[in-house]
């Protein structure tokens, strides 16, 4: 793992207090006027930063993976990009930023890390890596001159709830389908992700709903009804999502015409 990500994932930044009416602002408006501010910072630091380069220092670099970037420019720009996409992304999560953090590890673990020297596979993790963070990019720090691929594309990252459903089975959870506010499945009532074809499941229960983070939610399911998400979490001992860990929630690309 590069030194960067390394102090990126260390990072412990607080989550934003609760946000209420002020001066006739919506919370997401205040969301919005603070990631802008801090994306306008962002790229103000890029200005004055002499080139890209690898987010890390290459005279350290140890590992396949890190001798790898550094031997490669369009892979140590790559890394750059990634190292800002992550630490905007890391504030416009909010209260879900440890989640992010968590699954940024597991990406360089499980995705990044077994690229090893190969290239190729490096590049196509790292565009699939900012195509997935995309989501969180105001517009002054989203990519102009990198073509992304088509890929899930992170919009929420949903911190444990403090009053959860018991019965965790501790297995991996990913539902495709779209957000519904699930109210006649007794077992399911909440924010849902409904597929095609089976039962909702619930991800967020009607205990558990109030503002924040969850204020994404409930704007995704009243504006974009005909568009399918994808939810990843860990499932409970009944089959659902456990709300008592991290779930994150993905916008899937529209399909092809």
């Amino acid at each position: 793992m590069s030194s960067n990500l390394r102090k990126i994932n260390a990072l412990s930044l607080p989550p934003p207090a609760a946000m209420r009416k002020r001066n006739g602002l919506s919370r997401l408006r205040v969301l919005t006027l603070r990631k802008a501010a801090f994306a306008a910072c962002a790229l103000l630091a890029a200005f004055n930063s002499p080139a890209l380069g690898a987010s890390f220092d290459c005279a350290k670099a140890g590992t396949a993976v890190e001798k790898t970037i550094c031997g490669d420019a369009e892979l140590s720009s790559l890394d750059e990009h990634l190292g800002r996409y992550y630490v905007v992304a890391l504030e416009a999560a909010g209260a879900g930023a440890a989640c992010l953090k968590s699954d940024q590890r597991s990406w360089v673990k499980t995705i990044r890390n077994p690229c090893g020297a190969d290239a190729q596979c490096l590049s196509a993790a790292y565009l699939q890596r900012l195509a997935a963070l995309d989501g969180f990019q105001p517009g002054a720090s989203a990519l102009k001159n990198i073509a992304l691929p088509m890929a899930p594309v992170m919009v929420a990252a949903l911190p444990p709830e403090a009053d959860t459903v018991a019965g965790r089975a501790n297995t991996p959870l990913e539902m495709r389908g779209q957000l519904v506010w699930e109210h006649d499945d007794i077992n399911n009532m909440g924010f849902a992700v409904k597929p095609a074809k089976g039962q909702a499941r619930a991800f967020v229960y009607d205990m558990s709903i109030g503002g924040g983070v969850h204020d994404i939610i409930r704007t995704l399911i009243e504006r974009e009804s005909g568009t399918q998400f994808l939810v990843r979490g860990m499932a409970t001992d009944e089959g659902g999502f456990d709300d008592g860990q991290c779930r994150m929630v993905y916008r899937l690309p529209a399909p092809s015409p």
